[in-house]
């Protein structure tokens, strides 16, 4: 009887919700980015752009809940891997914190 060296890790398919999640997380983190970095190059900001920089953080945080949820799906997968779940509940918290704090001391 030979034992096989080679570790599989990666036996059980990703969770497809997991995954979905992860990149919606992803895209959430870039908007946000570009949310900040227009208030931190604009002096003066106008009208305008106070709208596209109010707009751009609401569409990330519907993203941050879509994500949330679908993360939950995707840990609730039975037979696959569920990492990109577990990263995703723990970037998408960060995103609600972020945005709970934008909403409570009011937009950027």
């Amino acid at each position: 009887m030979s034992r096989d060296p080679v570790l599989k890790l990666n036996q059980k398919p990703h969770a497809i919700f997991g995954i979905i999640s992860f990149v919606l997380a992803i895209i959430s983190l870039v908007l946000v980015v570009i949310s900040i970095v227009m208030v931190a190059v604009n002096e003066e900001m106008t009208q305008s752009d106070r709208l596209a920089v109010g707009i751009l953080e609401w569409i990330s945080a519907m993203l941050t809940i879509a994500g949330f949820g679908t993360a939950v799906i995707g840990e609730t997968s039975i037979d696959k891997e569920k990492i990109f779940a577990h990263i995703s509940i723990v970037l998408h918290f960060i995103g609600f914190i972020y945005h709970g704090t934008v909403l409570w001391f009011g937009f950027l």
